[in-house]
């Protein structure tokens, strides 16, 4: 019976004598009974364990009762050593708690960790009832431990009720976890924001609803300052821009006619100069409501042919003043793209740019072609869009697309045109690049390669 028994068990003469061992004995101190049995119990055990343990055998051999040690490191196991009095001796029957020992230790250690987090962390039973909570959630809410666990989950949370919980306690069993931001009820009233993670656990046969949640006040704060900021940044840029364009309008009308009455042409060539400074100005305030209006989602993408837009274009910018323009474009291949109405500012700033920006030279030559093309197996929309000026030097070819970057080449440009450009392109998840007309030699003009996906048939 000794033998089948699970853990060690000596039995001890007055003497010190080990007489008997058991099975579990010898696997306990891997060594067999011909060498445990006729040893002084002072060799078998540790000698670092001998000032620890001879009281507690003395005391069971003299009192002729019970002694217990439960606290002892031996041969890198946890145990609890019990010395039983017996005819002639006593009777050691050592429990290895190792394993409970190790399980404790680590429970310990979790509630030591949870208790130092700055997240509230609980476990709610299937009843709602709130099981363990740590340290940071009295904190947070302002009640004790012992008040809290005696309170139900949809006590605190304002977006529980105590008929629904049964169907929340299920849906997360089923789901396992899940996220999502409520508002925590606190002791004095207080509705705290939080965002709340909460996972399905079993525990020895029991089921938890185990929540993290984190105090995000000042998130929420920051959230409302910024969208109460752009709000107000939204609301002043409507009125600069409005007004200045109103503004603008009425110097433009007396520019004008200032340039169709004087006849002197240093004096006209004066009035030239602030009459595009002010159209610039204008052109410049319609192209922050249009990237705004692009950033806001405001625009309905709907199936547009790039051949015909190109051809109106083309009509458009034949007729522009104080140039003689050459637009070279073959209509009639037709390819369609999924884009909104603003794809036609894309290339209308392009054109224009070409235009604008041809040197001195009044004659103008621009090149439109549209193609299709295959990348990766998916076909696209290619506009190439190529003109005889002064080109782009290799070093700025980088740069012409950023955000009011001024051409160093030409006087007066400020880059929100080819900004708006490039951001139009790729909301329509397209790529636009500028490269030479003549490759290697770009004083013969530029080439700006727009790439759009076509739209399925």
């Amino acid at each position: 019976m000794l033998d089948g028994f699970g853990g060690p068990i000596l039995f001890v003469d007055k003497e010190c004598l080990v007489v008997y061992v058991n099975d579990s004995t010898e696997r306990f101190f891997k060594k067999n009974r011909g060498e445990l049995v006729g040893r002084s119990i002072w060799d078998v055990l540790p000698k670092n364990v001998q000032s620890v343990l001879d009281f507690y055998y003395n005391k069971a051999l003299s009192d002729a009762e019970p002694s217990v040690y439960d606290n002892l490191n031996l041969l890198n196991r946890r145990c609890i050593v019990n010395f039983y009095p017996a005819r002639n001796g006593v009777t050691v029957f050592l429990q290895d708690i190792t394993s409970k020992w190790q399980t404790e230790e680590l429970y310990r250690l979790a509630l030591f960790l949870l208790d130092r987090l700055n997240e509230t962390v609980f476990l709610v039973r299937f009843d709602g009832r709130l099981f363990h909570v740590n340290d940071e959630t009295s904190r947070l809410l302002g009640y004790t431990r012992d008040e809290l666990i005696h309170m139900k989950i949809f006590n605190v949370d304002t977006n529980l009720t105590a008929d629904g919980w049964q169907d929340e306690f299920n849906s997360i069993k089923v789901k396992k976890q899940a996220v999502y931001e409520s508002k925590y009820r606190a002791k004095d009233g207080m509705r705290i924001p939080v965002e709340v993670s909460v996972n399905f656990i079993e525990l020895y046969g029991n089921e938890y609803y185990c929540v993290a949640a984190r105090d995000i006040t000042y998130r929420k704060r920051v959230e409302e300052e910024i969208k109460n900021a752009k709000a107000q940044a939204e609301l002043y840029l409507d009125l600069m821009g409005h007004d200045i364009n109103n503004l603008n309008q009425i110097a433009l009308g007396y520019l004008e006619l200032a340039n169709e009455i004087v006849k002197d042409n240093q004096v006209r060539e004066l009035v030239k100069k602030p009459l595009e400074a002010i159209q610039n100005s204008s052109k410049l305030i319609d192209n922050v409501r249009k990237l705004q209006r692009l950033k806001n989602g405001e625009l309905k993408i709907e199936l547009m042919d790039l051949d015909e837009l190109l051809a109106e274009l083309r009509n458009q910018y034949l007729n522009a003043p104080g140039k003689d323009i050459a637009i070279d474009y073959v209509p009639g291949r037709s390819c369609f793209v999924m884009a909104n109405g603003l794809l036609r500012d894309v290339f209308s700033n392009l054109i224009g740019n070409a235009i604008k920006h041809s040197g001195p030279s009044k004659s103008v030559w621009i090149g439109l072609e549209l193609e299709r093309i295959i990348e990766d197996g998916r076909e696209y929309c290619q506009v190439t869009v190529e003109d005889n000026g002064p080109g782009i030097p290799e070093a700025q070819k980088d740069q012409v697309f950023a955000r009011f970057k001024k051409e160093k080449t030409k006087p007066g440009g400020k880059g929100l045109g080819l900004y708006l450009v490039r951001s139009l392109v790729e909301d329509f998840h397209g790529t636009v690049r500028v490269e030479d007309r003549v490759q290697g030699d770009h004083t013969k003009g530029a080439r700006l390669v727009v790439v759009l996906p076509a739209a399925e048939k």
